[in-house]
């Protein structure tokens, strides 16, 4: 997205003086110290497991557990429990299922690898918990569709963790576009470009590191089912584990753009929404096409993946291209790559009056067609005044929809991003790996599953 500073500039008070002039939002709500909090227990405490639990609101959450089959990660869990939620005998189990056996625990959060959300999630409604789980919903489609059917079989919550269904900034969005400010949108691109190998450090390889945390020593994660220890290190990159860049990027976007794609929406509710009201029906692509491959970080050879040989095959595609067709004429494409990270990462809505910009999850901006911002019809969006720059933190996207996961079991309030709106994204990203792999476009079933020849 080549814009100068100027041009950002003039595309936030743009959107700003949009937003000012809509019925207010408002905002998820105060923090309620008298919420009854939730009993949580928490499994998978890596990267994304701790980002979860650090942004968790204490007074809506209690963690009383954690699971993880890394030792060091289930330690930096519980020192997070011991800082944040003032417990620092919350129990640590290997074994997930462990967890799931306490009377005591009335939810779960799982932030696991990609193969393990639907088993963790199933067995955990099985045992009568609410689930919230990270996106992306699971590995296969198949899999989604039996969490579907667990939590409806249990007649618990189950929430899936995309988080911008959460954030003010999408929000507004929506009542922007639902509401017909841009017009007919016909037309999105999405981008999520990084330069660098998706390599974590690998703990076997680091004295330092297991100086600190000797347990890891003698940590064989065999038994789990992972090969080897880069099986899990770097689970991203193994098929066994992962689909990659479509469910690690992808999938958070091509969930706002099915959130875009419904049709026959009535604009001026949409535009009267508020934070209070906020629901989401999603839509889903019918078809995809997509490319892609490893072109840049090939392992084994010197300077490419490593900077020396390596005994590691990396499976997962560093590029990947991909083009969604909806009901209603709109088209996505979406694209990521490894390699260069100029734009970082953006939604771009274009529709017949003007276009929005979300970049980085932080920052919106509008820009009219010419003409349409002299239009009467338009003149509530550009004539107030510039209500000042919206301090919204994206990590505050955390805390929103893990307090709206509990928000939802205690109050019924509405849930964000259920199995049927997370079923949708999954259904088009990992229809879009397969589009790749067999280098065909794909069409989808009524029931989300694609057809194939």
């Amino acid at each position: 997205m080549n814009l100068t500073k100027e041009q950002k500039e003039q595309g936030r008070v743009a959107f700003r003086k949009a937003v000012a002039g809509l019925p207010p939002l408002g905002d998820f709500g105060p923090s309620d110290p008298n919420f009854e909090k939730l009993q949580c227990g928490v499994i998978g405490t890596g990267g994304e497991g701790r980002l979860l639990m650090e942004n968790i609101d204490p007074n809506y959450i209690d963690i009383l557990a954690v699971s993880d089959i890394r030792p060091d990660h289930a330690q930096l869990a519980a020192e997070v429990c011991a800082k944040r939620f003032n417990n620092p005998n919350a129990q640590i189990y290997a074994e997930y299922k462990d967890l799931l056996a306490r009377d005591d625990i009335e939810a779960v959060i799982i932030a696991s690898p990609l193969w393990q959300h639907a088993p963790m999630s199933i067995a955990a409604l099985e045992a009568g918990k609410h689930v919230f789980c990270e996106k992306t919903m699971a590995k296969t489609i198949d899999e989604c569709i039996a969490m579907n059917d667990a939590a409806k079989t249990s007649g618990k919550n189950l929430q899936i963790g995309h988080q911008r269904f959460y954030s003010p900034i999408y929000h507004e969005m929506y009542r922007l576009v639902m509401g017909g400010v841009l017009g007919d949108v016909l037309h999105i691109r999405c981008q999520w470009h990084r330069n660098g190998n998706w390599v974590r450090p690998r703990w076997w390889e680091n004295p330092a590191y297991l100086e600190t945390y000797p347990t890891m020593k003698d940590f064989d994660p065999s038994k789990w089912g992972y090969g080897e220890p880069d099986n899990l290190c770097n689970w991203r990159l193994y098929e066994k584990h992962s689909e990659g860049l479509f469910t690690e990027l992808a999938s958070h976007m091509i969930a706002i753009t099915n959130w875009l794609g419904v049709e026959n929406v009535d604009p001026q509710k949409a535009l009267n929404l508020t934070a209070k009201d906020m629901y989401v029906n999603a839509a889903a692509p019918v078809a995809v096409m997509a490319s892609g491959g490893t072109y840049k970080f090939k392992d084994g050879e010197e300077g490419v993946f490593e900077e020396k040989i390596t005994p590691y095959k990396r499976e997962i595609e560093d590029h990947i291209y991909a083009t969604f067709v909806y009901p209603n004429n709109l088209t996505v494409m979406f694209s990521s790559i490894q390699t260069n990270a100029f734009g970082n990462y953006y939604e771009f809505i274009q529709g017949t009056k003007g276009s929005m910009v979300l970049s980085s999850e932080t920052d919106c901006m509008l820009f009219w067609e010419p003409g349409w911002e002299k239009q009467e019809a338009n003149k509530i969006y550009v004539e107030q005044e510039d209500p000042g720059e919206n301090k919204y933190h994206w990590s505050m996207a955390y805390r929103d929809e893990l307090r709206g996961f509990a928000e939802t079991i205690r109050y019924g309030r509405n849930n964000l991003c259920d199995g049927t709106a997370a079923l949708y994204a999954a259904q088009a990203v990992l229809g879009a790996r397969i589009a790749l792999k067999k280098q065909q476009r794909i069409e989808f079933n009524e029931d989300g599953r694609p057809k194939l020849a």
